[in-house]
């Protein structure tokens, strides 16, 4: 009954980390949810913020140039993707 517990455990334990490794993905990279200001993004030429996914950051500053993480008045560094 001991050796089929270990070997559970230890095939659990395989299993997850093949999960993992092959997933690809980095938990410490994956996108998040990031506050920037759209320079003159509103309808009437406004500065707006809003909440974009990390990974899409650099589309809406090309977008809107002059654009910056944070909300409109309170600016502060992207997260690296």
């Amino acid at each position: 009954m001991g050796q089929s517990v270990v070997d559970m455990v230890f095939n659990t334990v395989l299993i997850i980390t093949a999960v993992i490794f092959c997933s690809g993905g980095d938990p410490l990279k994956e996108p998040v949810r990031v506050d920037v200001c759209l320079v003159a993004s509103g309808s009437q030429g406004e500065d707006m913020s809003t909440n974009v996914w990390s990974d899409q950051i650099e589309r809406y500053f090309a977008k809107y140039p002059n654009s910056y993480c944070g909300k409109c008045s309170d600016e502060r560094k992207c997260p690296e993707n």
